[in-house]
């Protein structure tokens, strides 16, 4: 018989979310874009859009903005998303940072993150 791999959803990375979507944001995902599930993203101050986080930049996507909600593909424009920016509990370790990410830019990131009231808790 073959093996069927389900992919992670959502309800394995958000544990908890404010009622009323209050933790949820609508956002314009830049062009070139391909964003999965649980990403970690910043938002460009100059047009705010939505791009992965980058460690490197100075353009405001440097810092943890939120996280993605949903796998999106913004390759070939740009393309509304929704993302988690405020207000709630993510399974531990279950944020996706770029591959390059070091251990002490993830620790930074999270703590912005936190400081917009999205924390990482061990599951039960």
């Amino acid at each position: 018989m073959p093996v069927i791999t389900e992919g992670k959803r959502l309800n394995d990375i958000l544990k908890w979310e404010e009622s009323n979507y209050y933790s949820r944001e609508k956002g314009t995902i830049a062009a070139g874009q391909n964003l999965s599930l649980a990403a970690v993203v910043g938002k460009q101050t100059a047009n705010g859009k939505i791009y992965q986080i980058d460690f490197t930049a100075s353009d405001g996507t440097e810092n943890a903005y939120g996280f993605m909600i949903a796998d999106y593909d913004a390759t070939t424009g740009d393309l509304e998303g929704v993302l988690i920016v405020r207000e709630a509990i993510v399974a531990k370790d279950s944020l996706v940072f770029p591959g390059t990410a070091t251990q002490p830019e993830k620790d930074a990131a999270l703590s912005q993150l936190k400081a917009a009231g999205i924390i990482e808790r061990e599951e039960a």
